[in-house]
């Protein structure tokens, strides 16, 4: 095994806090050094464990993820305890050495630098163990979802739609720019990919969900128009009316009136 090679999680002398942009420069600066370990505060953790867990996870296997996951967590409690503070920082060091592991690395540096900022400054906001958990685990899924973009670009646009079909049904804003967030890519890269593997674009596939929930509301509900409109995204009812004709060929009226004859 060669020389272990420790990232110091920088933090901020007068709040305290996690530094996100020394964090983030130092594991880009040494992105290169390829052959060294890195490892983590070995005083903390058992290093071949964690090294071990880094491999589990790389496999991509969802029941190695799990487990890797389940046994990482115990391994924080065990070494931080219920200190949140302690567990965030733990996870802070997991997640950078995971960063620096990462087959990913090479292919979407941009994409996991992404992943990587937003883990830390969601992570630092977390106020239970429980909620800590939640976050390392959707950063661990997250990672392992966009190193394996290079391989199969799929993945990524079945994880796309499933957020767009999420934000359709519990009400809330879905456009490129928020899910290519959620994704961890430009929204100009996104909407190329999703163009290329669905052959519809972007915009269209989300009035086409819109579409199908308001046709669901219209015939299943005794709900107003105005009220289906805003549950399907539209503020304005002319525009959802406007919309519904052109994409169904009835009006939203007539399309209950028909459906509710049947």
């Amino acid at each position: 095994m060669s020389r272990i090679k420790l990232i110091v999680i920088h933090r901020n002398p007068l709040e305290g806090k996690v530094d996100l942009h020394s964090s983030l420069q130092r594991l880009q600066k040494n992105e290169a050094a390829k052959n060294t370990d890195i490892l983590i505060n070995s005083a903390k953790m058992n290093r071949k464990i964690y090294v071990s867990l880094i491999a589990q996870i790389q496999n991509g296997e969802p029941g190695n993820i799990c487990a890797a996951i389940q046994t990482l967590w115990k391994l924080l409690r065990k070494s931080y305890g219920d200190d949140v503070e302690s567990l965030c920082y733990g996870c802070i060091e997991f997640a950078t050495c995971l960063m620096y592991f990462s087959d990913g690395w090479k292919h979407r540096p941009e994409t996991l630098s992404l992943c990587y900022t937003q883990f830390v400054e969601r992570i630092s906001e977390c106020v239970s163990p429980m909620e800590t958990y939640a976050c390392l685990s959707g950063f661990i899924e997250d990672s392992v979802d966009i190193m394996n973009q290079f391989v199969d670009g799929n993945t990524l646009i079945a994880k796309a739609k499933r957020l767009i079909n999420e934000c359709i049904l519990e009400g809330t804003k879905v456009n490129l720019d928020v899910i290519a967030k959620k994704v961890y890519l430009s929204p100009a890269y996104l909407s190329r990919l999703f163009k290329k593997t669905e052959q519809v674009n972007f915009v269209d596939y989300i009035l086409q969900q819109r579409m199908k929930k308001a046709k669901l509301l219209l015939s299943s509900t005794d709900d107003t128009i105005v009220n289906i409109a805003s549950k399907c995204g539209y503020s304005e009812t002319n525009s959802f009316r406007r919309l519904f004709r052109k994409k169904v060929g009835l009006s939203p009226s007539k399309y209950r009136e028909i459906n509710r004859n049947e």
